[in-house]
C-alpha cells in the first residue's frame, strides 16, 4: 500500500517539489524558522514511513509504459533537505567553527548534486533503441548493440550490465557508474530478465512502444543470496553505522547545528542498522560454504 501511494504521488512530484521550496523560501524571508522546521519534520517522518515499509524494499515485478515505476522518495528527501537548508540560513551567526562551515557546505553541495532524481525520480525506460537510465544526478542511454551477450544481474535496487561496446553509452549529467542502472520501482531481477529477454530476440524490439505490454518474464526461484555480497554489505553498514555515531561525537551538542546533525546521524545510523539487519539474513540464506 506505501508503495502503490509512493508511486501515485510522484505523478505530483513537480508540484510537491516547486511547492515546499517555494514554502521554505517565503518561511526564510519572512524569518519564520516554524516553517523549515515544519516541512522539515514532515518529510522526515513521510521517509521514515517509505523506508518502513516493506513493500518499498522488495518493490513487485512491474513495468508501466516500459518504465520502471518513479517514487516520491527523493522529492521528499529533497523538500526536507531544502528545509534544513532553510533553517541553517536563519542561523548563520551559529556557524563560526571551521567545522560547522564544512558541515554546511556540504549540505548544500549534496542537495544540488541528487537535483535531478528530486524533478523526474530515478529509474529506467526500455525502448526499440535500447534502455535509458535515469539516475541521480544524470542519465545513461544504452543501445541495444552496446550490451554484451552476457546477461544483466538485479540486486540491490539496479541492473547491472556487461557492455560490449561502451563507447556507444551516452551520458548526460554526472554517474559514477554507467554499468549500474538504478530501478527501485521494481524488483531489479525481473528489470534484468526483461533487457536480457530483448538482448537475446532483437527481433522483438520493433514491438516496444508506450502502449505495448511488457513481455511476461518467467519467474524463477529466488536464488540464495551471494555470500560475498552479504559480507560486503555487512561490512560497509557496519562502517557506516560507525560513522554516525563518531558523527554525533564529534558535533557540539548545544549548537543548532549539532542538534540537526543529531537527527541526520539517527537517520542515517538507523538505515545503516536496518542493512546490517538485512545482511545477516542473507548470510544465514546464503548457508555455510
Amino acid at each position: 500500500m506505501i508503495f502503490d501511494l509512493a508511486v501515485a504521488a510522484a505523478q505530483h512530484a513537480r508540484v510537491v517539489l516547486l511547492s515546499g521550496l517555494a514554502l521554505v523560501v517565503l518561511g526564510v524571508g519572512a524569518g519564520w524558522v516554524a516553517v523549515p522546521a515544519a516541512i522539515a519534520g514532515i518529510m522526515l517522518a513521510l521517509l521514515l514511513v517509505c523506508f518502513g515499509a516493506p513493500s518499498m524494499r522488495r518493490p513487485r515485478p512491474s513495468f508501466s509504459s516500459w518504465r520502471t515505476p518513479r517514487t516520491i522518495v527523493y522529492t521528499l528527501a529533497g523538500v526536507g533537505h531544502f528545509a534544513l537548508i532553510g533553517i541553517f540560513t536563519l542561523h548563520l551567526g551559529d556557524f563560526t567553527a571551521p567545522k560547522d562551515k564544512i558541515i554546511l557546505a556540504l549540505t548544500v553541495l549534496s542537495f544540488l548534486v541528487y537535483l535531478p532524481a528530486m524533478w523526474r525520480g530515478v529509474g529506467l525506460t526500455v525502448t526499440a533503441s535500447g534502455v535509458r537510465a535515469e539516475k541521480w544526478s544524470g542519465s545513461v542511454v544504452v543501445p541495444w548493440e552496446a550490451l554484451a551477450d552476457e546477461p544483466p544481474t538485479g540486486e540491490r535496487g539496479a541492473v547491472r550490465v556487461v557492455y560490449a561496446r561502451p563507447d556507444l553509452v551516452q551520458v548526460s549529467g554526472w554517474t559514477a557508474n554507467r554499468a549500474e542502472l538504478p530501478c527501485e520501482g521494481t524488483d531489479p531481477r525481473f528489470a534484468a530478465a526483461v533487457i536480457s529477454y530483448y538482448v537475446r530476440h532483437p527481433e522483438e524490439r520493433a514491438a516496444i512502444s508506450p502502449d505495448a505490454v511488457a513481455p511476461t518474464v518467467p519467474e524463477e526461484p529466488e536464488p540464495p543470496a551471494d555470500r560475498a555480497t552479504a559480507l560486503t554489505v555487512l561490512v560497509v553498514s557496519a562502517v557506516v553505522l560507525a560513522l554516525a555515531v563518531a558523527g554525533e561525537a564529534w558535533v557540539d551538542d548545544e549548537s543548532l547545528l549539532g542538534w540537526l546533525v543529531h537527527i541526520g546521524a539517527g537517520i542515517i545510523a538507523t538505515a545503516a542498522g536496518l542493512c546490517v539487519i538485512g545482511a545477516v539474513k542473507d548470510l544465514r540464506q546464503s548457508g555455510p560454504r
